[in-house]
């Protein structure tokens, strides 16, 4: 069981294989805010969703917004009960649960899915990413504020929302729907995914910018 520091996030191997990659785009910050969820919450085909959609965005210069993606998409949780090596007590995991997938209410768009089933053994393989400095810590205790940055992980029970509230949209929010669904209509995951690996470009770091590509 990982023992974050107040300063640290638990982060999973194959999530790189799925498209997250330093620096993060805050944008993964702002999923996770909405949804109630931490980073070690997700699963790799978590990431895979977000980075289909940001690609999509990106390729389209448009700025990542967090409406557009809790407006077509929820959050779905898979329940796995794990044994400590240690006590062999059987308990639920707090971590690598939820997965996001496409809403099913009417009017919303999708990109059609396109992804790996199975992951073997993914959860063993992890690492703790320092996120926020000490000074940061100290000012959130300061401040009483429950952790110092959004990244953070705590392996606290998982409650995150099945649905995220969508807030009233902004001109950069009108943009990004109207991206996200050309791009539904013309383009799979599969494309998009093949797209950022020929083009050596993580959709989730924040330094990936596609206008930049010749």
């Amino acid at each position: 069981m990982p023992c974050p520091e107040p300063y640290e996030a638990v982060v999973f191997h194959d999530f790189f294989a799925t498209g997250l990659w330093f620096p993060y785009e805050d944008f993964v910050g702002e999923v996770l805010q909405r949804f109630n969820l931490q980073i070690c919450h997700l699963t790799p085909n978590a990431f895979a969703r977000l980075s289909v959609f940001a690609m999509a965005l990106k390729m389209s210069g448009c700025a990542l917004s967090v409406n557009t993606f809790a407006r077509n998409s929820e959050n779905h949780l898979h329940k796995k009960v794990v044994k400590d090596k240690r006590t062999k007590v059987e308990m639920v995991a707090h971590y690598g649960l939820y997965n996001f997938i496409p809403k099913k209410t009417k009017g919303t768009m999708q990109i059609v899915l396109a992804y790996q089933n199975k992951w073997p053994r993914w959860t063993n393989y992890w690492f703790y990413d320092r996120v926020c400095s000490d000074e940061d810590v100290a000012e959130a205790m300061i401040n009483g504020l429950p952790k110092a940055h959004i990244l953070v992980s705590e392996m606290t029970p998982m409650e995150g929302f099945g649905l995220a509230k969508v807030l009233a949209d902004g001109p950069r929010d009108t943009e990004a729907a109207d991206a996200f669904t050309l791009t539904s209509r013309w383009q799979i995951s599969q494309d998009l995914v093949e797209e950022w690996i020929a083009c050596d470009s993580p959709p989730l770091s924040r330094e990936t910018r596609f206008s930049d590509i010749e």
